[in-house]
């Protein structure tokens, strides 16, 4: 019973000294590691804080986890910016003149900028400023006459001209010394065009004579024949001419028909393409057709094809001649 009791007390002994190590264990510490840096840079230069470039003066912070420490790490950065230092004036040369600016010579206006190191360790910036004066002079003026065509384009000062009319330009020379005032007189001279209609015989032929142009047409078949000639007018402008030509057979009264069929399968026209106006009446002395040189007549009245028979014709050769006589219609 005694070694029971003993062995009992062995055991609740050895809970309880394991309790109170577990109680006795340490937490880890969780407050983060702080550290303050005070620095200094120049105004207009850059200051890396853990990889962030800043440059205005101020309190930054950054953190990271440290684990080392196994806990986070605050860095707190007190940032001074010392002012860098501005020096500006400015000079003026006359035009053609030079000015010694440190180690360079300049010769145009403009502003110029030098860097030096002041006492404080940060830049000491000069900003230089040249003007350039241009003595007095007179304008250099140009007046010039230009003559187009209608239709064609004159390119003055980058302006592409088609009217007539006074222009003025104003060109301003690259070293701002004096301008240059150019006055165009632009004359636009007229194309034209004309109509020509003639007549001939086909044993004729028709010349055309127009500025450079000579030209002689014939055709040995009777018609109309329609032609453009391009030639110059007294400016020097194009000139278009447009030609008409009516081409007939002479005929003398032997030639005249003394019948002819205009109906279906003929459609035969009397006197057609002849230089004769032509008048043809019926047996009552009606007028039934008037046609104008070189149509003739088709057989028809008023749009119907007259019936079979005799008729009479008077014919007006160009020449002033008359011809009068008679001509069946026929139906074959």
């Amino acid at each position: 019973m005694k070694k029971i009791f003993f062995s009992l007390c062995a055991v609740l002994l050895s809970v309880w000294n394991i309790a109170a190590q577990t109680n006795n264990t340490t937490e880890p510490n969780s407050t983060p590691i702080l550290v303050s840096i005070s620095d200094t840079t120049c105004e207009g230069h850059a200051y890396n804080f853990n990889g962030h470039l800043v440059f205005d003066a101020g309190i930054y912070r950054d953190t990271s986890f440290s684990f080392r420490e196994m806990r986070d790490s605050v860095t707190v950065l007190n940032l001074h910016v010392k002012p860098a230092s501005h020096y500006r004036y400015s000079d003026v040369i006359v035009h053609g003149e030079s000015y010694v600016f440190e180690d360079t010579v300049l010769t145009t206006e403009g502003v110029y900028t030098r860097y030096h190191q002041a006492a404080n360790g940060c830049d000491s910036i000069v900003y230089f400023q040249l003007g350039i004066l241009f003595p007095p002079c007179d304008t250099i003026r140009s007046v010039q006459q230009a003559t187009i065509c209608e239709g064609e384009e004159y390119l003055f000062c980058g302006r592409i001209l088609t009217e007539p009319g006074t222009y003025i330009d104003t060109i301003r020379r690259a070293d701002n010394s004096c301008d240059s005032i150019a006055t165009l007189t632009l004359i636009v001279n007229p194309t034209s065009s004309a109509t020509v209609e003639t007549a001939m015989y086909t044993d004729e032929s028709y010349t055309l004579t127009s500025g450079w142009v000579d030209t002689t047409f014939t055709h040995t078949i009777p018609g109309i024949y329609e032609h453009t000639v391009i030639s110059t007018n007294q400016y020097g402008c194009d000139s278009t001419i447009s030609i008409s030509i009516r081409t007939f057979d002479r005929i003398i009264s032997q030639e005249i028909p003394t019948m002819f069929s205009p109906y279906e399968g003929i459609r035969d026209v009397f006197l057609r393409g002849r230089d004769i106006e032509l008048y043809i009446y019926d047996r009552y002395g009606l007028l039934i057709s008037h046609n104008k040189a070189g149509d003739g007549w088709d057989g028809t009245y008023k749009g119907k094809f007259v019936d079979p028979g005799v008729y009479v014709y008077v014919a007006k050769l160009s020449d002033g001649t008359v011809k009068k006589g008679t001509i069946e219609v026929i139906k074959e």
